[in-house]
């Protein structure tokens, strides 16, 4: 049975696949093909998630790990050992979201920005969210939902995480306050809220549009890309509704 599946943006037309039967898989979408089978995990992997390069995938499962892997040896580099119960959902921190968590990880400078695995977010039916570092440094616990915790969401700033549960709330944390839960989205739906993603941004520059910048917004001639977040979410539920919340 299938239980996740993600691609990253520079990935190329790779997709990684989790599953019941305690494998990621890795996918060539032009051809259907599986190109690498990856194990470690002992039970069902319940989510799978790609660094913004491609280069490194995170796993959560039923065995109550996290698991970061080598996209090209499918090696597992670092386990993470902490949750009390199945882990539902992971995420990577963008690079915006470094200088917080590096200053709530004790560290004097931020790791740089060209590092696409430095810290990691876990969560799951211990109602608890987990920050790592990518050595498997627990930094911090945040505590506040009632139930099983089931998606994820960095905000593209850095500034902020979102999670959803199934205590039908979304949370927001605000990372530049230690991870301080600073909004709450009571009855978000009318059931367990179980998935959750953000509208992708908006190119403004025109030459960026016509692809005459590059895609990571350094300058192409004169000119520099410029990509308006939108503070948009969409979430899906048991309620069989998808809703979609805007700031």
């Amino acid at each position: 049975i299938p239980s996740g599946a993600a691609g990253a943006p520079s990935s190329g037309n790779l997709l990684a696949s989790a599953s019941r039967d305690k494998t990621i898989r890795i996918w060539d979408v032009t051809t259907g093909y599986c190109v690498k089978t990856i194990r470690g995990h002992a039970d069902w992997v319940r989510d799978v998630a790609p660094s913004f390069d491609g280069r490194w995938l995170l796993s959560v499962g039923n065995d109550q790990t996290a698991r970061l892997w080598d996209t090209q040896s499918g090696d597992a580099k670092v386990t993470f050992v902490g949750h009390e119960h199945v882990i539902e959902c992971c995420t990577f921190a963008p690079a915006a979201a470094y200088p917080h968590l590096a200053s709530m990880a004790g560290l004097k400078k931020a790791p740089p920005a060209t590092s696409s695995a430095e810290f990691v977010a876990t969560a799951g039916r211990d109602k608890l969210i987990k920050l790592w570092d990518a050595r498997g440094t627990l930094i911090k616990t945040l505590v506040g939902h009632d139930n099983w915790v089931r998606a994820l969401l960095f905000h593209p700033g850095g500034k902020y995480l979102l999670s959803c549960a199934d205590d039908k709330t979304i949370r927001c944390w605000d990372l530049s306050q230690e991870g301080k839960c600073v909004k709450t989205i009571e009855d978000a739906h009318g059931h367990f809220v179980s998935s959750m993603r953000w509208a992708p941004g908006v190119i403004k520059d025109a030459a960026a549009a016509n692809n005459d910048a590059a895609t990571n917004g350094s300058k192409s001639g004169d000119e520099t890309a410029k990509i308006s977040i939108r503070c948009v979410i969409a979430t899906g539920s048991v309620d069989l509704n998808v809703r979609v919340f805007a700031s």
